[in-house]
């Protein structure tokens, strides 16, 4: 069974972390410190030279990882264990259009969840082969054909939380409950996270009073990563708290 299609039943905000595989100022333990902390899904980030999607935080970890230098092969391997290790818990994969499909597979096997591709978008079928699940960004705008992608959608829908890059941000934008209400009247029925900007666990809280199935974190788990492993812990501690308390 994908991991993936229990997030349609969970009784609990999902969250979701980006997890820098391959990136060495990483913790050694970074997995294991989200599974305790309550992350329900690994987003591993696959390094790319020119992640235009992603802020300072995340474009220095993919550098960090480029120099090691480390493959989409080996990122497949250090998946697969990850999900080995931790059973119940959903590992993506997040990559931009240079990413390879076929070097995500061992064996010809998926062993990962779900997949975001930033900047092209795979086909179907392709998809189905791998018994991958779709993950569909949708942009803050709301454009109509990201809409009807979403509708297809047979992952989770990453609804971007604010405008611009990957980054921290000091304000949640409430207009999101609006969004959300307008994917669910086009028919998407798949959960929906909102992503990018979620900073803190105030910002988690009221992503879920906007309606948002759960949130998804990226910049803000790799400043606390660099803080120090006490730090990281303290943050997803809050968050988890934030997303259980807010239903």
């Amino acid at each position: 069974m994908n991991r993936l299609d229990s997030l349609r039943t969970i009784n609990r905000p999902v969250l979701t972390c980006y997890l820098p595989v391959g990136d060495p100022l990483a913790l050694a333990n970074q997995a294991d410190i989200y599974a305790q902390q309550g992350v329900d899904v690994f987003e591993i980030g696959i390094p790319c030279s020119e992640p235009f999607f992603d802020g300072e935080l995340v474009q220095s970890s993919m550098r960090r990882a480029l120099a090691v230098p480390v493959e989409q092969h080996d990122i497949a391997q250090c998946a697969s264990r990850i999900r080995q290790q931790h059973e119940g818990k959903a590992v993506v994969m997040m990559g931009y259009q240079n990413l390879c499909l076929k070097q995500l597979l061992i064996n010809g096997k998926a062993e990962f969840d779900g997949l975001l591709q930033v900047g092209a978008v795979k086909q179907e079928s392709e998809l189905e082969v791998a018994t991958i699940r779709r993950i569909v960004f949708v942009p803050h705008d709301l454009p109509e054909e990201m809409i009807t992608l979403a509708r297809r959608c047979s992952g989770y829908v990453m609804l971007q939380a604010a405008s611009g890059k990957t980054g921290l941000r000091n304000e949640f934008d409430m207009s999101n409950k609006m969004k959300i209400e307008r994917l669910r009247a086009n028919g998407v029925v798949a959960p929906i996270l909102l992503g990018v900007g979620i900073s803190n666990a105030e910002q988690a809280r009221q992503a879920i009073e906007c309606g948002a199935d759960g949130v998804i974190i990226g910049s803000a788990c790799l400043a606390k990563m660099l803080e120090g492993e006490a730090q990281l812990r303290d943050f997803l501690a809050g968050i988890r708290s934030a997303l259980n308390g807010s239903r």
